[in-house]
């Protein structure tokens, strides 16, 4: 099964879909162990790993705060089908990423 998101440019933290398709994203570190410790999108909690939501129409914010074991690792944002959709160094300091999910 395909990814339901895809990459929106310029900005590497906009993605698109179709609305009402269900995506369901994981995560993972490359040299750690990462993990969601929460998750919000179009101003709800969902679930965390994964994180599940249906596309809504229009833009939302996907709000995501992750965890690793182990600080500056390389940490995977993975749609369900396995492919990057985004990754990051991660800091425990700054451990939250927004993304704006736009339903079309």
């Amino acid at each position: 099964m395909a990814c339901n998101l895809q990459a929106d440019p310029p900005n590497p933290t906009n993605f698109k879909g179709t609305t009402g398709d269900s995506v369901s994203l994981t995560v993972k570190g490359t040299a750690g162990t990462a993990r969601m410790i929460a998750a919000r999108y179009a101003g709800s909690n969902i679930s965390t790993n994964p994180a599940t939501f249906n596309v809504q129409a229009g833009s939302q914010i996907l709000s995501l705060t992750f965890d690793n074991d182990t600080p500056g690792d390389l940490t995977q944002l993975l749609c369900d089908d396995g492919s990057l959709l985004f990754q990051f160094p991660f800091d425990h300091n700054d451990p939250n990423i927004f993304f704006i999910i736009r339903g079309a």
